[in-house]
């Protein structure tokens, strides 16, 4: 049913109304939205309304319009594409390899180059007005405290307000229940640290974000590839059928969206992973960043909403919905909290404080729901342009999924692409991207690469991708 409301034009609320109905189903390819004449009565809006809605389903490729005949959907760019291929579950743990990737990350993040590589969200998706008059008002008010050590596990009042957010997930929380980090990457190093201890093997999915192999590194931990599929996620059967080979001490997974492939776990995947972990005793520690990212009306229930046990320790950060610099990031640690804190408190003792007043004051003004709104249609739409600009740029065979959430494409290359090898060419025209076996600690998945959408598109990101494109056939 469609609603009114006064957060967004008109003609953008019946697009995205529409938008929502073909990603979940409703229209399908090939199918007629309705005409200018039944959408006037259905919206009960004018014809030049409509008309500017479906004008911008149409940049967007949902629709098409067939003279004298009406609009009908279109099959998007990447819908015609078949996912990238999973790798399969390694044989046995390995050592973590993260030497060439450094080297690539520091590359990546040079300040002169169109940023597809790192999956850094540009500042103007950001509420960045907004949270830094609130950062303001937090300096003004609270002018001594904010220099002097904080709460260990956080400012109570941030604590709070996160707790009630993670209601609307379907966690039953209080904020006593949460442990504010510097960033999602100190809640994953807090949370390995509690249930592993060096030498132990980790179940990882691979690919997996090249982040969790330099903590795992870091931390002297071996890691375990288990199949994954770019479009649901880690393979339970494989996992289950791994732990018997190998003493699996965690298993990190990012269920919604994860970095690189965009891959949502279904439900049904959720409960069994939970069951085994039940089951065999296992911690599940949950990468949960990317998971207000999502296209669809409805987000996905995060582990640690289904678990019953205290297994799962669930980590998050704001860096990919409201701020990157502020570097606030907060766990549930579930029946290992009391090892988490004193590990905190251990390695950083307090978190920045005066982030943390100005995300409490965001936070208790309800303006982050409106944000994250506005942010989801933001992503969905780069999402797609790149998408689009991929397929007609690149040149084929290639494999391509468009995910359901989040701001990353995961790509497939014929074999013979080393994406190093891209890696370095596009730098020659400054552009940055992030080769494939950065995400792997043994080196797989050198004919894949990952782009970040997050980037505000324009003829120069166009350009760039179509740039890459030329390099990628060059090498083919």
């Amino acid at each position: 049913m469609f609603e009114r409301h006064r957060q967004a034009p008109l003609y953008m609320q019946i697009a995205e109304h529409i938008a929502r109905q073909i990603d979940q189903g409703t229209y399908r390819v090939g199918d007629a939205i309705p005409s200018v004449r039944a959408g006037r009565k259905l919206f009960k809006v004018s014809p030049g309304t409509l008309l500017e809605a479906y004008r911008n389903l149409e940049d967007r490729g949902y629709i098409r319009a067939r003279p004298q005949s009406g609009y009908y959907v279109r099959q998007r760019a990447g819908d015609m594409l078949e996912p990238p291929k999973p790798s399969g579950t390694a044989r046995k743990p390995s050592p973590i390899q993260v030497n060439p990737a450094i080297q690539m990350l520091r590359r990546m993040a040079e300040r002169d180059l169109l940023q597809l590589g790192a999956a850094v969200p540009d500042a103007s998706f950001m509420p960045t007005r907004a949270l830094n008059q609130r950062l303001t008002r937090a300096v003004r008010i609270h002018d001594r405290s904010i220099h002097t050590y904080g709460p260990p596990t956080g400012l109570p009042k941030l604590r709070q307000q996160l707790a009630r957010m993670m209601a609307g997930y379907g966690c039953t929380l209080s904020g006593d229940d949460l442990i504010i980090t510097n960033g999602c990457t100190e809640s994953l190093n807090l949370c390995l640290r509690a249930v592993t201890r060096p030498g132990d093997t980790v179940a990882i999915e691979s690919p997996t974000y090249y982040g969790h192999l330099i903590t795992l590194k870091g931390l002297g931990l071996d890691a375990l590839p288990i199949e994954t599929s770019a479009v649901e996620g880690i393979s339970v059967p494989a996992l289950e059928k791994a732990a018997k080979r190998h003493r699996i001490a965690a298993v990190v997974v990012t269920p919604s969206f994860a970095n690189p492939t965009g891959s949502c776990m279904p439900d049904s995947s959720r409960r069994e992973l939970l069951s085994w972990a039940h089951r065999t005793g296992t911690p599940i520690i949950e990468d949960d960043i990317y998971g207000d990212l999502y296209f669809g009306d409805v987000r996905s229930t995060p582990l640690v909403a289904m678990d019953s046990s205290g297994l799962v320790l669930y980590c998050s950060s704001t860096s990919k919905t409201l701020s990157s610099g502020f570097r606030v990031g907060w766990c549930v640690a579930g029946k290992y909290s009391a090892q988490v804190e004193l590990l905190k408190v251990a390695v950083n003792p307090t978190s920045t404080i005066a982030p943390q007043h100005a995300l409490a004051d965001f936070l208790d003004n309800g303006g982050v729901h409106k944000h994250l709104r506005r942010l989801r249609r933001q992503y969905r739409e780069q999402v797609d342009r790149f998408c689009e600009s991929v397929t007609r740029h690149f040149p084929e065979p290639i494999r391509l999924h468009r995910p359901a959430g989040g701001h990353l494409l995961w790509i497939e290359l014929p074999k013979q692409v080393d994406t190093a090898e891209v890696f370095q060419h596009a730098l020659a025209h400054k552009i940055s991207i992030a080769p494939g076996a950065i995400f792997s600690p043994n080196g797989q998945f050198r004919h894949y690469m990952r782009l970040n959408c997050a980037v505000p598109w324009s003829a120069r990101v166009d350009q760039a991708i179509r740039t890459i494109g030329q390099i990628v056939s060059e090498l083919s």
